[in-house]
């Protein structure tokens, strides 16, 4: 019933009630129908007995007036009876029709009928004698007559109908008292009913306003506290000072004028004590501290609940400057949060305190506790900042002396990769011009004293590397700098790398290719130096007469799960990314093989796997540790199974990066292969292919070659030729949209292309529309050739040779660079220092400078700005030699200033002379 709301209530009583005075309102309406028709049928009765009166007095007056004119002869006399037959017809179908509904009473007129008809017949012949015969023969005749006894026989017919009438008069009569009796009842029923109705509503009525009113001073009673403690809430967030929350709160309470007085105490956890911390309107007798326990303060306090003490217990008086005023209550409220205890507030009332009251001062309470918890919270957080301020300051301070020992190391490890590669290269460089004769003939001894000196360099130059790249990766200092790899040409040049190794090891090389192995975005150099630790150790720990086999396929994520088949392995999975497909590279060999213990220690610094090993087979223990750093680097794994006595297979795991989502973090110059001008020809034919590439190389170029345009463009994009051939009929993709796409690509748009085809005269207007350099018939002639060669500024080198100015602090080195480029023809020019450099620059106007980059006074960064900034130098190509390792600043500083920087840690003089005649073919072209 709860549910049901009010105004269904009200509706449901509405309806009963108009219910009830409708089915009243019926009941007297059908009684008054019952008195109406009661009473018109006792009028009816009346009106008969009174038409049956009439036509009797009509027979008496006309027997009478017929008699009056039988004495008298008077005329006058007869005036009753011609009255009567006048009317005497009209009153008995009168009451013939007043009757119709009782048949017995229409008998009786019928025969009331039959004897009124012979009874004026009577008197009408009476009359007529009188005239005629006169009175005594009327006489006679009135004697003789039986007119008398027809009179009495229509009066007592009269009197039986009359009597018939009378008792349905008696009936209807009573049967109307009774409709009369019921109309009352009804009438008295409805009436009692409407004023029960209306009292009872006005009764509710009543109740609900003063229940309205009652509700009305709840809510504005409620909407007082609501204010309060909403403004309590404002007084909380408006200030941090808890002095000003406490003092603000009981202010507020002293408004509402219900408690004047009010005392806070704070509880002190330490002391276990309830000291004052505020008040309004307190006496100075009030207690300034209490014991949990000790009096009703410190009783509510231990007892977390509500304390009520009202006018009965004897409460003490209020002092209100005008007159002492005895309080109705006193609620003494502790103030916790979650379940500590902060502090009592105690609260005198001017009024008996209620429910509501309780449930105010219990929420108020709450809302105390939670602001008394965060200014708390405030406190402490303040006081941790300022902490937290102080220890940031430190560690601030901590944070730059770090930096600047980070920078010094870097400064540390740079003066030392410099300072420790420039006299090994000078002892590397020497000792190969020594072993090579171009200092002379050496006699048997001092050649294998000088590839002693030789190999003994590259090794420790390969340990300093090595040492210098672990220190750059665990700094994370190690850019990864992405390019298209073609992946087959990659494992390629790997094998070539250990291949004369293995072969004096005695060694069987293969190489296995999954189909489809093509292109990747990776960093080409840190390939190229996993895939040759990985085989250099394989080359190093595998007997004579072994086997030495390297694969390579793609695969799923999914089907990384082991590193191959062995009693030992160790496994790295790749970490969670967005590369789907990896490219697996595995390096198996016929070796000496490692137990399980033995692998968990392959992968540390400078540890080899046992001490014998290490006398036996030189190195730092660094190489497999690179390989998984560069690995990880990458975003890949790595992993090796191994059988001791039976070989080992070392695997990693390259993410299958699209080529073109790498982004090339160096110069375009800087991304190409080294070694000579690299044509790429795309042509499916073998004959035509082979032609070409015999032409080519005799112009100095290094060739590649594609049977598709699909491998042409992976091709062009990995290796970034300077030249690209191309044949117009090719499986697939045709000549056509190939070199659409090519010219398509912001970087491969700058190769020159030239068209050998059969179609050569139809396509020769076409193609250079499109931007072709040449369109040559096939099969070309090498004359043909070595004119579009010359008009592209790709032809070899003319006389006189060019001159090379050398720039660099250590004469050593000076004089290495310089022999090997005198050897390969060039006219070299020394100088010992920036200054001098920029002096000769000026004053010679080389078609080509050679740059070491740490220099005294004037090092190699300032030299380039000097050169490139003044008119006559500007058009000058700049090829850097350092043994500095470049960061991506410094290469962004160098970018657009010079064609190639080599690495004097990677430095080969067959490359070296190959870059230097690759740069100045290069600037040829863009002058």
């Amino acid at each position: 019933m709860d549910s049901v709301s009010i105004e269904t209530k009200v509706l449901t009583g509405f309806g009963a009630v108009l219910l009830v005075l409708t089915a009243i309102a019926a009941l007297t309406y059908q009684s008054f129908r019952s008195f109406i028709d009661a009473f018109g049928a006792v009028e009816h009765t009346l009106q008969v007995r009174m038409t049956l009166q009439q036509v009797q007095g009509r027979l008496i007056d006309a027997q009478t007036g017929t008699r009056g004119y039988l004495i008298t002869g008077d005329e006058r006399y007869l005036s009753p009876y011609q009255s009567a037959l006048a009317t005497l017809d009209q009153d008995v179908q009168r009451l013939s029709a007043l009757t119709a509904t009782n048949p017995d009473q229409q008998r009786r007129i019928g025969e009331l009928h039959d004897r009124i008809a012979p009874l004026l017949a009577s008197l009408d012949r009476l009359i007529a004698l009188r005239r005629e015969q006169g009175f005594e023969a009327a006489r006679a005749q009135l004697v003789s007559d039986a007119g008398g006894r027809r009179m009495a026989a229509i009066r007592e017919l009269i009197a039986a109908m009359d009597a018939e009438e009378a008792r349905l008069l008696q009936q209807r009569t009573a049967a109307s008292q009774d409709s009369a009796n019921e109309l009352t009842l009804a009438l008295e029923l409805l009436i009692g009913v409407s004023v029960l109705f209306f009292a009872l509503l006005l009764w509710r009525v009543r109740r609900d306003l003063l229940s309205r009113r009652r509700a009305e001073e709840d809510l504005a009673e409620v909407a007082r506290y609501d204010r309060v403690i909403g403004e309590a809430l404002a007084l909380f967030n408006a200030s941090p000072e808890r002095g000003r929350v406490l003092d603000g709160v009981l202010s507020l309470l002293a408004d509402t004028s219900l408690y004047p007085v009010s005392v806070f105490y704070r509880y002190d956890s330490w002391s276990g004590m309830l000291e004052r911390e505020a008040g309004w309107g307190m006496s100075a007798g009030t207690a300034t501290s209490y014991r949990l326990g000790e009096g009703l303060v410190g009783q509510a306090a231990q007892a977390r609940r509500v304390l009520v003490l009202d006018a009965a217990a004897g409460l003490p008086t209020i002092d209100a400057g005008v007159q002492s005023l005895r309080p109705a209550a006193i609620l003494v409220v502790p103030i916790a949060y979650q379940e500590r205890l902060l502090g009592v507030l105690v609260l005198a009332s001017t009024r008996a305190a209620g429910a509501r009251d309780r449930t105010f001062v219990e929420r108020l309470a709450a809302q105390i506790g939670v602001a008394l918890h965060n200014l708390q919270q405030f406190a402490d957080v303040k006081a941790l900042a300022g902490e937290l301020r102080q220890r940031g300051e430190e560690i601030t301070r901590k944070n730059r002396e770090l930096e600047a020992a980070n920078r010094m190391k870097s400064e540390f490890l740079a003066t030392m990769s410099h300072e420790l590669r420039t006299p090994l290269n000078a002892i590397i460089g020497f000792s190969e011009v020594l072993r090579d004769g171009l200092a002379g003939d050496l006699n048997p001894e001092q050649r294998d004293y000088v590839g002693d000196i030789f190999d003994s360099g590259h090794h420790l130059l390969a340990l300093i590397n090595d040492i210098l790249d672990l220190s750059k990766v665990e700094a994370g200092a190690m850019p990864l700098e992405l390019e298209a790899v073609d992946v087959a040409q990659c494992l390629r040049n790997g094998l070539a790398m250990v291949r004369e190794k293995a072969l004096a090891h005695g060694l069987q090389v293969d190489l296995q290719l999954g189909d489809g192995v093509g292109v990747i975005g990776a960093d080409a150099r840190k390939c190229k130096q996993i895939l040759y630790n990985l085989l250099s150790n394989a080359v190093k720990f595998t007997p004579r007469g072994g086997r030495l086999e390297l694969t390579a396929r793609r695969l799923a994520r999914g089907a990384i799960d082991s590193a191959g088949a062995g009693e030992a392995h160790v496994l790295w999975l790749p970490p969670a990314g967005p590369y789907d497909e990896f490219l697996e590279i595995g390096v198996a060999d016929t070796g000496i093989g490692l137990s399980q213990a033995e692998l968990d220690r392959l992968f540390r610094p400078f540890v080899q796997i046992d001490s014998s090993l290490a006398r036996k087979y030189s190195g730092t223990g660094l190489g497999l540790v690179m390989v998984k750093s560069l690995v990880e680097l990458h975003g890949g794994g790595a992993g090796v199974s191994s059988t001791p006595g039976r070989g080992s297979r070392f695997t990693v795991w390259l993410p299958c990066r699209a080529p073109a989502d790498t982004e090339a973090v160096i110069a375009p110059a800087a991304a190409r292969s080294r070694g000579e001008a690299l044509a790429l020809v795309i042509e499916d034919d073998d004959q035509s292919a082979e032609l070409i590439r015999l032409q080519l190389e005799a112009e100095g170029f290094a060739v590649v070659r594609a049977t598709s345009g699909e491998e042409g463009l992976a091709l062009a994009t990995a290796r970034l030729p300077d030249l690209i051939t191309l044949d117009l009929l090719l499986p697939g993709m045709d000549g056509w949209a190939c070199l659409e796409r090519l010219r398509d690509d912001p970087v491969l748009a700058q190769v020159p292309v030239v068209i050998i085809s059969i179609l050569a005269d139809d396509a020769r207007a076409r193609g250079l529309s499109l931007g072709v350099a040449r369109v040559l018939q096939k099969p070309v002639g090498r004359q043909a050739l070595q004119e579009a060669m010359a008009a592209l500024g790709l032809s070899r080198l003319a006389d006189p040779p060019p001159s090379v100015l050398v720039v660099d602090d250590d004469p050593r080195s000076v004089e290495i660079i310089a022999a090997y480029l005198e050897e390969a023809g060039f006219v070299v020019m020394q100088a010992y220092g920036g200054r001098d450099g920029i002096d000769l620059a000026q004053n010679t106007h080389p078609a080509l400078v050679v740059l070491d980059l740490m220099m005294p006074e004037i090092n190699g960064f300032e030299v380039v700005e000097v050169l490139k900034r003044r008119p006559e130098t500007a058009d000058i190509p700049i090829l850097v030699v350092t043994a500095k390792q470049i960061d991506a600043e410094e290469r962004a500083r160098l970018n657009g200033h010079l064609l190639r920087i080599v690495e004097k840690a990677a430095f080969s003089p067959e490359d070296f002379i190959r870059e230097v005649r690759r740069s100045l073919r290069r600037a040829a072209n863009a002058a």
